[in-house]
């Protein structure tokens, strides 16, 4: 048992141990915990996921409904996975949840996903939330979120990420993602390419599950304002890519609370709202400073897109990768947009070697303070790639300035 949150996160963080789906529903099913009770939506997809639950969420709390949300990874605390209204569980709530589960924990073995998922369950359930926006882990058709019934199935979009695991088409993606999909509940879909749509159409067809396809506006000059359905959107700042992830959380709401949805409960709902790590803004000394966990090709690309529009000067870029990703194209991409380029090193056992961060043939810092001293004033900063480099990159801003 565990005395200190900070203990019960570092247990949480070292379990690896997976089983299957089934094993895990069987496991739920036997705690006899009535998760089943909770009025789900359910969110997969490659890039955008955490954002459009966000943007649910937000619509949801704006509407007056008490509203929890599942989303990974943390940018913060392993707290932020679980939140309710946007406010993280508190430290001494998930200590209890992990002490009470704990014997279950070691028995069964579970992941650290599992674990959160079997507390976000019960913490849900003890504070009687109206709604719960879930956000799967990898995939969906074995993601272990996907043991729940949703009202509503929503897919952001299909990339490249992960292909060697959902792979090895684009089209084994859709499948995978689209295995959320459930008898006769409605699912909404972002923008993806024609025969990744058909592939979806077929599975929702199959379920009897009615699907709808987001239209959003092209948008490629600030500030973000726009009209969709209807309403009047105001983003303001945030990237390019956010106009996709709140048309598609408007669809979403529009359709499954239509008399409910207004104009002010949209400006309540994006307004001034700020997602740390996603083209989160701070001005520095010597001008701003983005940070953006863009931790994938398609992720990258519409990152550099945004940065492009958004600002006029040189961007000089730090960058940090996971070794299992597409490190070496996505830097490819960073340095054809014509930024001035470096590597930083960061605390990850998944993180790029030394040798591998030398491959690329960039500038090197062994620290976050080595790389902010090298950005020179004519520049904007752009700290991206890994979303636990940025995260731990948003820390140490914060700490020390």
């Amino acid at each position: 048992m565990f005395k200190t949150i900070q203990e019960a996160c570092f247990y949480l963080e070292q379990r690896k141990n997976k089983r299957t789906i089934d094993q895990f529903k069987c496991l739920l099913d036997q705690l006899s915990l009535p998760y089943h009770r909770l009025k789900m939506i359910h969110v997969a997809g490659t890039n955008g996921k955490g954002s459009t639950v966000s943007n649910i969420r937000c619509l949801l709390t704006a509407m007056g409904y008490k509203t929890g949300s599942f989303t990974s990874p943390y940018m913060i605390s392993h707290n932020d996975r679980i939140c309710i209204d946007g406010f993280p569980i508190s430290d001494a709530s998930l200590l209890a949840l992990v002490n009470k589960w704990y014997e279950v924990i070691e028995k069964y073995e579970l992941s650290m996903f599992e674990c959160d998922t079997l507390l976000m369950f019960d913490y849900f359930l003890k504070e009687k939330v109206d709604f719960a926006v879930i956000e799967t882990g990898i995939g969906g058709l074995n993601d272990k979120t996907n043991v729940i019934m949703p009202i509503a199935s929503v897919i952001t979009n299909i990339g490249h990420d992960h292909l060697t695991v959902l792979g090895p088409t684009l089209k084994d993606v859709a499948i995978q993602k689209g295995g959320i999909i459930k008898e006769n509940i409605p699912v909404f879909c972002g923008v993806m390419e024609a025969d990744l749509k058909h592939v979806l159409e077929d599975i929702s067809r199959e379920k009897k599950a009615p699907i709808y396809f987001s239209k959003p506006p092209l948008i490629d000059q600030y500030p973000l304002e726009f009209t969709y359905k209807g309403y009047s959107i105001k983003l303001g700042n945030k990237a390019l890519y956010q106009v996709n992830n709140a048309c598609l959380a408007i669809d979403v709401i529009h359709n499954l609370f239509k008399n409910q949805l207004n104009q002010e409960i949209i400006n309540n709902a994006f307004q001034n709202r700020v997602m740390p790590c996603r083209f989160e803004c701070f001005e520095l000394g010597k001008g701003t400073l983005y940070l953006d966990g863009a931790h994938n090709l398609e992720a990258m690309q519409s990152l550099i897109q945004t940065v492009k529009v958004k600002s006029e000067r040189k961007i000089y870029v730090i960058y940090a990768a996971l070794a299992d990703k597409e490190y070496e194209q996505m830097a490819q991409l960073l340095q054809e947009a014509g930024f001035i380029f470096s590597v930083c090193q960061f605390d990850d056992e998944r993180a790029l070697s030394y040798e591998q961060a030398l491959k690329l043939k960039v500038p090197y810092h062994d620290s976050f303070e080595s790389a902010l001293k090298a950005w020179n004033s004519n520049c904007d900063c752009l700290v991206t790639g890994s979303l636990h480099f940025v995260s731990a990159f948003r820390k140490y801003l914060l700490e020390k300035y």
